[in-house]
């Protein structure tokens, strides 16, 4: 077994852990830790699984993907600024690192572009959300 068959077989588990606990405590407001469940058995799904399996975690990733994007987009924190913020220049420099130095095709070009444009675009709303806050936080001391 290679490691990575080895982490995602354990991810499988953290996720199925995660769905018991969150479903055994449905009622008392624990319904983020099911859905990361879900999220993490799909993950898995998608890595180890081949066909069928494969295609459906995919799918089952995308509401999990534009939630993740919506939170970006709306995160008001300065700590949750700070962590996002070297994460998403993370993400710009892959994407424009594949567009330009690797030898890819088209589409995979058009799919990096548009993840490069999306990282930018997070890039300056994180930064002008931070410099309002230092602003506001300058203006009542």
């Amino acid at each position: 077994m290679t490691f990575e068959r080895f982490l995602m077989w354990t991810v499988l588990v953290i996720g199925v852990v995660f769905l018991g606990q969150g479903l055994l405590e449905w009622r008392s407001g624990a319904r983020k830790k099911a859905s990361q469940g879900i999220m993490f058995i799909a993950l898995a799904g998608m890595n180890l699984g081949s066909g069928w399996v494969h295609y459906a975690s995919v799918i089952v990733l995308v509401p999990f993907f534009v939630n993740a994007a919506r939170e970006i987009f709306t995160q008001r924190d300065q700590f949750g600024l700070w962590i996002t913020l070297p994460f998403i220049v993370i993400i710009l420099a892959v994407a424009a690192t594949e567009m330009i130095l690797d030898d890819i095709a088209l589409w995979q070009r058009l799919v990096m572009g548009a993840i490069a444009v999306f990282a930018a675009t997070a890039l300056a709303t994180t930064i002008v959300r931070l410099t309002q806050a230092r602003r506001a936080r300058r203006a009542t001391a």
